[in-house]
């Protein structure tokens, strides 16, 4: 499929179940209406289809948030 451009909240280009996986990465918190983003994604899914969000908690003061440690 040649690279799309569209709206993640309204995704009329695409078919219903025509995707296996769904990835949004920290883009759910910048959305107007995130819950029709999830219905669209959902849509765009085929059935057994996968949704994976990976965000943040950009709101919460950085004291608050956890500590990374070190990688081996």
């Amino acid at each position: 499929m040649p690279p799309l451009l569209c709206d993640a909240e309204n995704l009329i280009p695409l078919a219903d179940d025509s995707f296996d996986f769904v990835t949004a990465r920290h883009l759910a918190w910048t959305l107007n209406n995130p819950a029709a983003a999830y219905v669209e994604w959902f849509r765009v899914l085929k059935p057994g289809g996968r949704l994976l969000i990976n965000d943040g908690d950009w709101m919460s003061p950085y004291e608050h948030r956890p500590r990374m440690g070190a990688f081996c």
